[in-house]
């Protein structure tokens, strides 16, 4: 799917999916996961897919929403996971997009409520997407969560979760499944990254299936800092196309996957 050849998103309902369906779910899953990655998203409600012009499956999704009560204060909750993309995807914002779909239709349901985005992960590159994108996010380095914030974090951790759940490192034990280890390994190049640090640091067994569970409000604030580094990653690679163009096709590295949640 060349750049400049969008990627087809749909949205389905998990429960309207057939065979056919879930044996390419299966087969594009497992280029990243290894256990029980297709019974995680049976859970979840929907199932973002996006396609490339080719109709090759290029990136899957699960999502649901509900809402979350705590201290007295309702919230709506996008919770997502089971997420992966081929390389060719990334960086394009498919996920901002997806999700301020969904922030509209919680908006639309109840316009005064919060709304927050919530994830388990053992991706270090699904931490990074909250790190690259958005300026308020749990955990990071250097910073607590506010009271609320912090109450949320543990109802969430216990209703994802159970008693899997440790609340004091905010991460999920044992889990089902996991990244094959080709895709869980951080290259050299990030070895030195401080929010890679943080989140290998914070979720030490990641790469065996322990998930860390993130939380970020879907406000102004971080909407308006995910669409201007949006904008900027376009210009930066506008900016680089001569220079890649110049650069023979046998010469370029071959793409490599590259997973999430």
């Amino acid at each position: 799917m060349p750049a400049s050849s969008p990627a087809r998103v749909a949205i389905r309902r998990v429960a309207d999916l057939g065979g056919d369906d879930w044996s390419e779910i299966g087969e594009f899953g497992s280029r990243y996961f290894e256990g029980a990655f297709v019974a995680s998203i049976r859970s979840k409600r929907d199932l973002v897919q996006l396609r490339g012009d080719d109709g090759r499956l290029v990136g899957i999704g699960a999502v649901e929403t509900f809402d979350l009560v705590h201290a007295g204060r309702t919230v709506t909750v996008i919770h997502a996971g089971n997420a992966a993309f081929t390389d060719e995807t990334r960086g394009q914002g498919y996920v901002q997009r997806i999700g301020f779909r969904y922030f509209l239709r919680a908006k639309a349901r109840h316009p005064l409520r919060p709304v927050y985005v919530a994830f388990t992960t053992f991706s270090w590159r699904s931490y990074l997407s909250l790190t690259r994108n958005f300026r308020y996010f749990w955990p990071r380095y250097g910073s607590q969560p506010p009271e609320l914030e912090a109450g949320l974090l543990a109802v969430l951790g216990a209703r994802l979760l159970d008693d899997r759940y440790d609340p004091a490192a905010g991460v999920g034990r044992n889990l089902d499944r996991r990244l094959r280890p080709d895709i869980a390994l951080i290259p050299h190049h990030l070895a030195a990254d401080p929010d890679v640090g943080f989140f290998a640091a914070r979720n030490a067994g990641y790469a065996s299936g322990d998930v860390m569970l993130c939380l970020a409000p879907l406000n102004a604030s971080n909407w308006w800092t995910a669409a201007s580094r949006i904008v900027r990653r376009r210009l930066r690679r506008s900016a680089r196309k001569p220079a890649a163009a110049a650069v023979p096709e046998a010469a370029r590295p071959a793409d490599a996957p590259a997973a999430g949640r």
